[in-house]
C-alpha cells in the first residue's frame, strides 16, 4: 500500500513538473513584454529558475528608469519580473506610466514587494505621494526595503487590510502573492491584522489620481468601505483585479462589483497596452483580467493623458 501511494505521489509530482515545463515557456514567449525578444526572455527565465534552486541571496535589477528592486528567490513577484520584465502586469503598468503625472497621489492596495508603487513613484516624482497597503509582514518589509534602497521619502507602507468595516481579522500569510483574508471554512497560516476602510482613511491623506486594488477576492468589500470616496470621485480612476473565482471565495461576484461602480457613476473599461487605448463598457470589462473604472465626466481627460504619453 505504501509503495502504491509513493508511486502515485511520484507520478503526480512528475506530471505537475511536466505541465510547468511546458506552460511556463509558453507564457514567457507569449507575454506582450517579451514580443520580438522571446529567446532572451526564455534564457533569462531559465537562468532565474536555476539560480533560485541553488541560492537564497537576493538579486537586484534596475527598473522604471533607473530605480532598483531587490528580488528574493522565494518571492512570486520576483519570478514574474524575471519571466515577464518589469512590466509583468503589462496593461495595468503601461496604463499607469502613461496616465500618471508629476505630483499625483496613488493608492496601492495589495502592494506585495512594492513594484507597482515603484513604477508609480517613477512617474509622480518627489512631489507625488504613494500609500502602499500590504498586511503581510514579510512583504511589507520587502516593500520598505525596496523603497529605502531608492531613498524614497514619498512612499509609505501601511500594514493594514482594506475592508468594508474597521475590525480585526485573520490574514493568511502562507500563499505568497495570493496572501489574503481568511475565508469561511478555510485553513492556513494566519496573523491577526487590522482592517481599515478607505472612507475612514485619515482625512489629511491626499486626493488620489489613481487607486489599484488587488486584494485576492476582497475587492467588493474594499469598495463598499469606500462609498463616500466613490461619491466624491477620489480617485477618478480605479484599477481592479476582482476575478470571479477569488470573489466567490467570499460570496461575491464580479457583476456585483460592476453594479456598485456603475451605481456611483463610474464607467467600466478594458485597457490594451499595445495599442494604448481604453475600450468602454461592461462587456469589455468582463473580458479583462484587471478592469478599469473611470468616473463619469473624466473619460476625456483620462484618454487625453494616455494619448499625450503615446504608446512608446
Amino acid at each position: 500500500m505504501h509503495s502504491a501511494y509513493a508511486l502515485t505521489r511520484l507520478f503526480s509530482v512528475a506530471n505537475r513538473n511536466l505541465r510547468l515545463l511546458i506552460s511556463v515557456p509558453l507564457q514567457v514567449a507569449g507575454h506582450p513584454a517579451n514580443r520580438h525578444r522571446q529567446i532572451p526572455a526564455l534564457s533569462r527565465s531559465v537562468a532565474w529558475q536555476l539560480y533560485r534552486r541553488v541560492f537564497s541571496d537576493p538579486l537586484e535589477r534596475r527598473v522604471y528608469g533607473g530605480l532598483r528592486v531587490r528580488l528574493y528567490p522565494g518571492d512570486g513577484e520576483a519570478s514574474s519580473i524575471f519571466y515577464f520584465t518589469e512590466y509583468h502586469e503589462y496593461d495595468v503598468m503601461h496604463f499607469t506610466r502613461r496616465y500618471l503625472r508629476m505630483g499625483d497621489g496613488v493608492l496601492d492596495g495589495g502592494s506585495n514587494i512594492g513594484t507597482f508603487s515603484l513604477l508609480a513613484t517613477s512617474v509622480v516624482g518627489d512631489t507625488g505621494r504613494i500609500d502602499a497597503f500590504e498586511p503581510a509582514p514579510l512583504f511589507a518589509a520587502r516593500a520598505r526595503e525596496n523603497f529605502a534602497l531608492n531613498k524614497l521619502s514619498n512612499v509609505e507602507v501601511h500594514e493594514l487590510v482594506i475592508a468594508e468595516t474597521s475590525r480585526t481579522t485573520e490574514f493568511r500569510v502562507d500563499l505568497g502573492v495570493g496572501n489574503r483574508e481568511l475565508a469561511a471554512d478555510e485553513d492556513g497560516d494566519t496573523i491577526s491584522a487590522q482592517c481599515v476602510t478607505l472612507d475612514e482613511w485619515p482625512s489629511d491623506a491626499p486626493a488620489y489620481a489613481l487607486a489599484k486594488l488587488d486584494l485576492e477576492g476582497n475587492e467588493l468589500g474594499a469598495l463598499l468601505g469606500a462609498r463616500e470616496r466613490l461619491s466624491r470621485k477620489d480617485p477618478p480612476v480605479w484599477i481592479i483585479e476582482a476575478t470571479g473565482s477569488q470573489l466567490a471565495r467570499y460570496g461575491h461576484s464580479r457583476e456585483e462589483v460592476f453594479d456598485l461602480l456603475e451605481e456611483y457613476d463610474f464607467e467600466l473599461a478594458r485597457y490594451d497596452g499595445l495599442c494604448n487605448q481604453l475600450f468602454f463598457g461592461r462587456r469589455e470589462a468582463r473580458t479583462a483580467h484587471d478592469f478599469f473604472a473611470i468616473a463619469a465626466g473624466y473619460r476625456e481627460s483620462v484618454c487625453g493623458r494616455i494619448a499625450q504619453a503615446g504608446s512608446g
